[in-house]
């Protein structure tokens, strides 16, 4: 969801921002350390140590990871807001979106008698059903247009470029959620795609 962006409680946004450059500095293996330093300092559950633990991950770019993180803190935490929408958007951005449908269901059953956070709920919940519609949308639309360079090429009226274009249309489906593409078939029309490229240069 490229609208949504992690949230923090009040007072760590600044914090956040200084990781951030920190970890742009650090080495693979201090990066490593420093979220290892973190991990202890969140290991009795306090809730903000968790949350700077949580977005270390992310800023280190393991963001499944922190997704673990931030259900552990909500399950800690329940009536944290904060936690439950990092946790909804760390399992997105981890390809998990019917997870984070889930998450925002239970936090909205966690947090029923506070109006506010109720509204925010309902609002990521509606975001990400519409996001989702959007990508079922684009993905069809890829599905025809293999569809579509698949009956030029078999019945020998394709264009130029059909099998490059048909090529690049499978592995895009292949890699999308909710694609039905198996790797044997791009990996197949990749051949033939290079296969005539090839025979197209002598």
């Amino acid at each position: 969801m490229s609208v949504w962006s992690w949230v923090l409680d009040d007072g760590l946004d600044q914090e956040m921002v200084d990781l951030a450059g920190e970890f742009r500095s650090l080495s693979p293996e201090s990066i490593d350390q420093r979220c290892d330093d973190l991990a202890q300092d969140a290991a009795e559950g306090d809730l903000v140590p968790m949350q700077r633990y949580a977005m270390a991950l992310v800023h280190a770019g393991r963001v499944e990871d922190s997704s673990r993180v931030w259900w552990a803190l909500a399950q800690r935490h329940p009536t944290s807001l904060v936690g439950w929408l990092n946790l909804a958007f760390a399992l997105v951005r981890s390809g998990r979106p019917d997870a984070a449908t889930n998450a925002l269901k239970r936090a909205r059953e966690r947090l029923a008698e506070d109006p506010v956070s109720v509204a925010a709920l309902d609002t990521r919940a509606q975001e990400l059903r519409e996001a989702r519609a959007e990508q079922r949308r684009a993905l069809r639309l890829i599905e025809l247009q293999a569809a579509a360079a698949r009956e030029r090429l078999t019945v020998g009226a394709d264009r130029p470029g059909d099998r490059f274009r048909l090529a690049r249309l499978l592995y895009g489906l292949l890699i999308a959620e909710g694609g039905s593409v198996t790797l044997d078939e791009a990996l197949a029309a990749a051949k033939e795609a290079h296969a005539e490229d090839c025979q197209s240069r002598r």
